[in-house]
């Protein structure tokens, strides 16, 4: 399928689109280059999702994350539109990482070795911490791998939150295919309508889990879905059965670090990490190199 926008194109007169890096769930993502700024990403906005008055609100969210500025956040720069033809097109820049996402890492490399799986889980966790610190606290809504970004820059791995808040404008309306993975990394009570920081605690839960054993706690088959009521009715109804501790499927797993997985994938929100701190705080107990 051809690329949206071609190579060469001056969106605005500011952003010079460079190549294609990718497609999701909401659309497409671009290598840009600003005019004065250099290398950012341009996340173009699919046009039967995002209307003038959804974005609208992106626009007022965008506001908020713009002001995030944390080394374990991606930077969020712009939201604005452009004409396509008749069409407005809507789209938000961000920082530009050099890099991959989490998800490439475990396709490649799954399992992975327990301190780089660690290590990822703790520097994100840092990132969302800062947001679910805030005196209004930010939450994410859509932790999964590819909205975990891993800079290679300096010999070390830095793993950075992408995306947040874009999981807002998904609902029923703007159902995908593609964006089906996504809603098994959901924690029950958001197919009920709420988002708290304990319910990224869940989704961060299920990033690590799959880090360390290469599956996920339950499984779904998504390709049997035809639409977001099917999907919820599966996750939820695959969560009826009791997950397995990591250590099942990965023997190097001590059952300190069990124990706060299992935490974190708790379905009773009085069990569960309240926010990212108390399970970063958790996490940061465990003394990994005295485990051998």
């Amino acid at each position: 399928m051809a690329n949206t926008l071609p190579k060469g194109l001056v969106i605005n007169d500011t952003y010079t689109v460079k190549s294609k890096v990718g497609a999701g769930a909401f659309g497409e993502v671009y290598r840009v280059e600003h005019k004065h700024l250099g290398n950012q990403v341009l996340k173009l906005l699919k046009a039967e999702i995002v209307n003038e008055q959804i974005f609208s609100g992106i626009i007022s969210e965008a506001r908020i994350l713009a002001s995030l500025s944390h080394p374990n956040v991606v930077r969020v720069f712009e939201a604005n539109s452009f004409k396509d033809g008749d069409l407005e097109r809507y789209y938000l820049t961000m920082e530009f990482i050099s890099g991959e996402s989490l998800t490439s890492l475990i396709e490649r490399k799954s399992p992975l070795e327990m301190e780089v799986a660690v290590a990822i889980q703790k520097d994100y966790l840092f990132g969302l911490t800062y947001a679910h610190d805030r005196s209004s606290p930010i939450v994410h809504r859509d932790i999964n791998g590819d909205n975990i970004v891993l800079s290679y820059s300096k010999g070390k791995i830095r793993a950075l939150l992408a995306d947040f808040g874009l999981a807002a404008i998904s609902d029923e309306v703007s159902w995908s295919n593609s964006a089906a993975g996504r809603y098994g990394f959901m924690a029950p009570e958001c197919f009920f309508g709420s988002y708290l920081p304990s319910s990224d605690v869940f989704s961060a839960g299920m990033v690590l889990y799959r880090m360390l054993t290469g599956i996920y706690p339950w499984q779904c088959a998504y390709s049997t879905c035809h639409s977001y009521a099917d999907v919820s009715s599966q996750v939820l109804a695959s969560r009826k059965k009791q997950v397995s501790t990591p250590s099942t499927y990965n023997s190097n797993v001590p059952s300190q670090l069990d124990e706060i997985i299992m935490l974190s994938l708790e379905k009773d929100l009085s069990k569960r990490f309240r926010n990212a701190g108390e399970f970063l705080e958790a996490l940061q107990t465990i003394d990994l190199a005295n485990l051998h």
